[in-house]
């Protein structure tokens, strides 16, 4: 089914990653074969959020999912010793989700059906020569195996989501320290001071007296002295180095016999 998806998908990066929005948090922990282990759970939760259950239905669905998913890509299944860490990352972002639902519920974040709608008409999947069309939306749902119902539920989740995002972007605030030390560097002035030296000021046009230079030289040898130096490159190679690293097989002994 996730492969129908992808092809169906394929150049509609928006639809595709709505639609696979509810699952692909769980994609990137993959495990192999068998069922979720709900320790110290009931029968019927896989995990307890403030007093609120998360269906062991929900939680094996999304491992199955995973499964599937990772027996396409590599065909074959998780290694036993990762399934464990695996299982319980998903559960973890089982648990965050569900926190998410909870807040966006307790700040009554709300997305209408005529949203919704509207998103759905900006979706260029959706579309025939740019306008929406609600037959080509219902056959792409369809080949995909998505109803309506189902995906108009993503969509009004997605939405929220977003709008939860949105809303903490634009709460952030200054300290009276950042706000006095933004506005500073905002209005912050520096004076700096330069001269020009032109170099046709020191060039002289005389030419050099040669016996001069050397007299100079000869007083002041020193001063163009360095201290005596080599520079020496080699490359050692030993026998019992050698000898260490390779260990000769019957065969080739028994080569080398032969030939001598």
């Amino acid at each position: 089914m996730l492969q129908r998806i992808r092809d169906g998908l394929q150049g509609q990066k928006w639809l595709a990653w709505l639609i696979l929005g509810a699952i692909g948090a769980t994609f990137v922990f993959w495990g192999g074969s068998g069922s979720l282990d709900f320790t110290g759970m009931g029968s019927n939760a896989a995990a307890e959020v403030n007093g609120e259950e998360i269906p062991a239905a929900e939680a094996q669905q999304a491992w199955n999912e995973t499964q599937q998913r990772w027996s396409q890509q590599f065909a074959s299944d998780v290694p036993e010793a990762q399934r464990a860490a695996m299982q319980e990352t998903l559960i973890d972002n089982l648990v965050m989700r569900k926190v998410m639902e909870q807040r966006l519920r307790e700040q009554n974040f709300r997305v209408s059906d005529e949203a919704i709608y509207a998103e759905w008409r900006t979706v260029p999947a959706f579309q025939t020569d740019g306008k929406f069309d609600p037959s080509k939306a219902a056959i792409v749902l369809q080949e995909n195996n998505r109803s309506e119902y189902q995906f108009r539920n993503e969509t009004r989740e997605q939405m929220l989501y977003t709008q939860l995002q949105k809303g903490l972007g634009a709460s952030y605030f200054l300290l009276p320290s950042e706000r006095d030390r933004l506005l500073n560097l905002e209005n912050e002035e520096r004076e700096i001071g330069y001269a020009l030296l032109p170099t046709s000021k020191y060039l002289s046009t005389d030419p050099l007296d040669e016996a001069a230079v050397k007299a100079y030289y000869d007083k002041n040898g020193d001063r163009f002295m360095t201290n005596e130096y080599a520079q020496v490159q080699y490359a050692e190679l030993r026998l019992e180095q050698l000898a260490s690293q390779i260990v000769p097989t019957d065969a080739d002994l028994q080569q080398v016999y032969d030939e001598n």
